[in-house]
C-alpha cells in the first residue's frame, strides 16, 4: 500500500477507502474497515517502513487480501504498467498461495502447488530492493505450510484467529481496571461474568409449570409444589 500510494502514486488512500466502503465483502461482521493515514509510513528514500501496519482483526484481514486484487483493479487501471510492476506481482502470488491455504483439504499433488506458489511469492518479495528491511520471520513459516498440512491438515483447522479473538476478550477486561495487577483484574472479570451468566440462565430455567404444578430446580434436585 505504502509503495502504490505514496511512492508510485497508482491511487490516493481517500480513494482506496471509497472502494473498501463500498466494496460487497462476503462478511460483514468482518468487513474490513478504512486504512488509516498512520498505516502509510515510510523512511527515508521513500521506502516503506518496517513498522507499519494496518490495525485490523486477523478476521478483517483475512477478508482484505482475499478480496484485495479485485479492490485495487478499478484503480490500477488508471496505470496499466502498475500491473506488471514487481511489487504488484509479489503482492499477487502472496495472495494466490494465502488463498490456496484457505482449502478445506489437500492432495499431495495440491501441497506441492502451495509449496511453488509460496517459493514465487517469497522469491518475487526478496528480489524488491525496497523491500530488504521487510522480511520478518513470518515470512520464513510461510515456508512450513506444505509440511504442516501433511502433519495436521488443513490449515484453517489449526489458525489462530479464534486465539485472537479471545486475546481481544483479555484486553477489554484489562481495561476495567487501573492495570496494576491486570492478571487479577481480568480474573475477576471472568469470574463476575461466569457468575452473573449462569445466574440469567438459571433465572430462565428456575421454574417449569404445569397445570396445578411447580416444579422448582434447586442445586441439581426438582422440587415439585403444589398450586
Amino acid at each position: 500500500l505504502y509503495m502504490a500510494i505514496k511512492k508510485y502514486k497508482w491511487f490516493t488512500r481517500a480513494e482506496l477507502n471509497a472502494r473498501i466502503r463500498a466494496f460487497p465483502f462476503l462478511s460483514k461482521v468482518r468487513r474490513p474497515p478504512v486504512i488509516p493515514v498512520t498505516t502509510l509510513k515510510g523512511r527515508t528514500g521513500i521506502l516503506p517502513s518496517g513498522k507499519g501496519s494496518i490495525p485490523y482483526t486477523s478476521g478483517q484481514m483475512l477478508h482484505f487480501v482475499l478480496h484485495s486484487l479485485e479492490l485495487f483493479k478499478p484503480l490500477l487501471r488508471r496505470h496499466p504498467s502498475s500491473f506488471q510492476s514487481p511489487e504488484y506481482l509479489a503482492w499477487v502470488a502472496h495472495v494466490r498461495y494465502f488463498a490456496a491455504l484457505m482449502k478445506p483439504s489437500f492432495t499431495e499433488e495440491t501441497i506441492a502447488d502451495v509449496d511453488q506458489m509460496i517459493f514465487k511469492a517469497q522469491t518475487l518479495f526478496l528480489s524488491i530492493p525496497a523491500y530488504s528491511q521487510l522480511w520478518k520471520p513470518k515470512n520464513h513459516f510461510a515456508q512450513h505450510f506444505p509440511g504442516d498440512i501433511k502433519r495436521f491438515g488443513p490449515p484453517r483447522t489449526y489458525w489462530c484467529m479464534r486465539f485472537e479473538a479471545k486475546n481481544q476478550d483479555h484486553k477489554r477486561a484489562a481495561k476495567t481496571g487501573n492495570f496494576k495487577n491486570a492478571p487479577g483484574t481480568v480474573a475477576q472479570f471472568y469470574a463476575a461474568r461466569s457468575a452473573h451468566r449462569l445466574a440469567k440462565k438459571r433465572k430462565h430455567s428456575l421454574f417449569s409449570a404445569e397445570p396445578g404444578q411447580a416444579t422448582v430446580k434447586y442445586a441439581g434436585t426438582e422440587l415439585t409444589v403444589g398450586m
